[in-house]
């Protein structure tokens, strides 16, 4: 395997390991509704950042108004 392949395994499995941990957290009633609001934004804010990142970046489009 190349060194690539193998940070991009490893990158997957950390996002799938803390996944699975809020998951479990959240269906014990570990977490209250408070910070299961703030992680929903989190998780919205980071779509929203790396659809941008694409949007400029990758396809080089910046006409934002």
């Amino acid at each position: 395997m190349t060194k690539k392949f193998k940070s991009y395994v490893l990158n997957l499995s950390g996002i799938f390991l803390i996944y699975i941990v809020i998951a479990a957290l959240i269906s014990a009633e570990m977490i209250n509704k408070y910070y299961i609001g703030i992680l929903v934004s989190i998780g919205i804010n980071i779509i929203m950042t790396v659809s941008l990142n694409l949007t400029t970046g990758f396809l080089g489009e910046l006409a934002l108004g």
